[in-house]
């Protein structure tokens, strides 16, 4: 599992981060928030897609 997430930290500014194991935790500090991965998708089924 591998999630990109953008902050906007000043004008025309953004921090860019990978979350790459189901154990990191994504935070939002705009409303004091932090979930790891794995309980963010607790109940989604992922299916790879082979389709070429």
């Amino acid at each position: 599992m591998k999630k990109k997430q953008n902050v906007k930290t000043a004008e025309n500014q953004w921090s860019f981060t990978e979350l790459e194991h189901e154990s990191a935790t994504l935070s939002l500090q705009t409303v004091d928030f932090q979930i790891e991965l794995r309980d963010l998708y607790e109940q989604v089924n992922f299916v790879e897609n082979n389709e070429d």
